[in-house]
Parts: C-alpha cells; structure tokens; sequence
C-alpha cells in the first residue's frame, strides 16, 4: 500500500443517480415510503368496490408516490444536478495522504481530515465515503483504475471498517 493515491474523478450521470437511488432508499424512511404505498396498492386492490372515487385517488396516490413517481423524479434529478452544478463539469482532483483528503479543481481546493468521514460503503460499481448523513465523496471504482481495492484499504485504515 501507498503513501499516497491521486485520482481524478469525473461526474457521470449514471453514478449520481446510482447514488441517489442509495440515499434515498438506504434508511428507514426510504423503506417505510416504499411499504406505505405497496399497502395503499394492497388496500386500493383489495377493498376497490367499497371506496368513493376520492378514496381511490388518494390510494392510487399513494401507491404510486415512493414506487413511481419518487424514483421517476431521481431519474429526472441526476442528470440536471451533473448538468447544472458547476463543480461537475470539470473533473475533481483527489489527494489521499496521511493528512486526509485534498480535492481541487482549476485553482481551487479544500482539504478535509480523515477524521471527518465516518463512513465507507461498499457498492458494486462505486465507493461512497460519507462525510454527513446526506453528503460523500462519490468514487467510482472505474475511474479509479487498477487501484480501487488498494484505494479502498487505504481509505478503510484512515477511517475504520463501518
């Protein structure tokens, strides 16, 4: 293992929307959503004779909200944030050393401590290492070459297997 792993990440459409999918469906709320609306299509399917044309709409609603229009909305989300946020249309520059993380971008950069991501989760096709409950760094593995594991390894010493 290095001392050091620089990389450049460009933000792909495909990887904001993986990650969007995650944040919003990771947690409890994101689960009890999901639950919600199948027991309104549950309800809606199962009693549809005894309900008044209003009750029908507002299961419907239901039943449709965090199982097609919430995911319709994030499919319709990622490409505008990749698209109307400045920072992603250059790649990010990172540095991972022992003082922590460096991104820059043209003349800019921030550093942050290792001690400010406090967790690492492991997808299939991307890292994502959270630095607040909503926000992390987004690391797709393919950009991330033949180093991704050891990038991995590196970032998991620095904050801990989570």
């Amino acid at each position: 293992m290095k001392d050091r792993y620089e990389f450049d990440i460009s933000m792909r459409v495909s990887d904001m929307r993986a990650f969007m999918f995650y944040s919003n469906y990771r947690g409890f709320s994101g689960w009890f959503g999901v639950i919600l609306s199948l027991a309104a299509l549950g309800l809606l399917i199962a009693n549809f004779s005894s309900y008044d044309t209003g009750a029908r709409l507002v299961l419907g609603f239901l039943a449709a909200l965090f199982t097609i229009v919430n995911p319709l909305m994030i499919l319709m989300k990622a490409p505008q944030t990749v698209k109307l946020n400045p920072v992603y249309k250059k790649p990010l520059h990172y540095v991972l050393d022992e003082g922590g993380i460096t991104i820059s971008q043209d003349e800019t950069d921030q550093s942050i401590e290792w001690s400010t991501g406090y967790k690492l989760i492991i997808k299939k096709n991307a890292y994502y290492l959270f630095t607040a409950k909503r926000f992390a760094f987004i690391f797709p593995k393919d950009e991330l070459g033949g180093e991704a594991e050891e990038i991995r390894e590196y970032i998991e010493k620095h904050i801990g297997v989570c």
